[in-house]
């Protein structure tokens, strides 16, 4: 039997829409009930592209879950659904067929959303050993620190609502920055005396730049922000707050022991770098290091406005679609790069 993605599902023809099999992830799943108090099953499939709403009647979530392979804690899983795509109020459903061969695949759930190019795992290793390897103490053992207490806030966490939205849109927007970020390294500077630019210090403000998202909201496990009802955000002027989170931590992490603080003025020279990248005037004049850090961050985000990609997590575009013989309304959902562009990114980062 074939398998059709979700696009080609809903654009078949009547007389061909019954006992089909569609490939998507499986998210928003939960249990409802009828007029006559059964209880059924609702949830969407989707992919990069498209959504899909399905509803399986007369069966519970623990049952249908345990039919198609799911563990009762799991949220998401791609799977084939077996069922008839069908129409109602000019919006296309997914009735599935409870006895069909409803099962879960063995398949990357990033392929089927909207998430950064490259493997969380694998920028967050590559990012974890660069920093292993920085001499400075304070820097490398505060951004270890930080990589170590919020791994699984890094792994999924967009950048914003409105840039790298995609999962793992932060780490991917830092790994770039380090990418640009590692070819400075003793590059001559005049100051009022010669010496080289301090790459660590660059480093450590990339990574400690965008902290603030992690206490002023929360994502799903799709990368989907859900913002908190914390006013703090908005009473501390907006990027001021990460500054003021960046030194939280930074405290806490020295209460703990795991950072010290030497001689050597590393915690101030950094919290001015993360003050200029927030745009504080207070930390004008701005040093060689926070400079070029404003400027490796701000040409990174500025590329990926300019590549298509601003746009508002969560946000869906309506358009129409021939389904059968009549034009049904689909929701879109935010398209990444094309893979040419970001292997091009990519080459010219490194």
């Amino acid at each position: 039997m074939s398998v059709y993605s979700i696009e080609s599902a809903i654009m078949l023809e009547e007389g061909k829409r019954n006992n089909v099999t569609v490939e998507g992830l499986l998210e928003n799943c939960e249990e409802d009930f009828d007029k006559a108090g059964r209880p059924y099953v609702k949830g969407t499939l989707t992919d990069k592209d498209l959504q899909l709403p399905f509803k399986c009647w007369q069966i519970d979530l623990k049952t249908f879950k345990k039919k198609i392979g799911i563990g009762e804690e799991d949220n998401i899983a791609v799977v084939n659904l077996t069922g008839k795509v069908d129409s109602f109020n000019d919006t296309v459903n997914f009735i599935v067929n409870d006895n069909a061969n409803n099962k879960v695949m063995e398949k990357d759930v990033n392929e089927y959303i909207y998430a950064a190019p490259y493997k969380p795992e694998v920028m967050y290793t590559s990012i974890y050993k660069k920093v292993k390897n920085m001499k400075i103490p304070f820097y490398r053992d505060l951004c270890l620190a930080i990589l170590d207490k919020y791994k699984n806030k890094f792994l999924v966490y967009p950048y914003s609502t409105t840039i790298h939205t995609e999962r793992s849109g932060l780490l991917y927007h830092i790994y770039l920055c380090l990418c640009k970020a590692s070819n400075l390294a003793g590059l001559p500077v005049m100051r009022n005396e010669q010496s080289a630019i301090d790459e660590e210090l660059i480093m450590a403000t990339i990574i400690c730049n965008h902290l603030k998202g992690f206490m002023v909201c929360d994502v799903d496990e799709l990368g989907r922000i859900k913002m908190k009802d914390d006013t703090s955000c908005i009473l501390l002027g907006g990027e001021m707050c990460n500054l003021i989170f960046l030194n939280d931590i930074i405290n806490n992490l020295i209460h703990e022991g795991k950072v010290n603080v030497t001689l050597g003025g590393e915690m101030e020279h950094l919290l001015h770098c993360v003050g200029c990248v927030c745009g504080s005037p207070i930390f004008v004049p701005a040093t060689v290091e926070a400079e070029i850090a404003v400027k490796i961050i701000s040409e990174e985000l500025n590329m990926y406005k300019i590549l298509g990609e601003y746009q508002s997590l969560g946000r869906y575009e309506a358009r129409k679609v021939k389904v059968g013989k009549k034009d049904r309304t689909i929701l879109k959902m935010p398209i990444p790069n094309p893979p040419a562009l970001q292997e091009k990114d990519e080459k010219e980062a490194v």
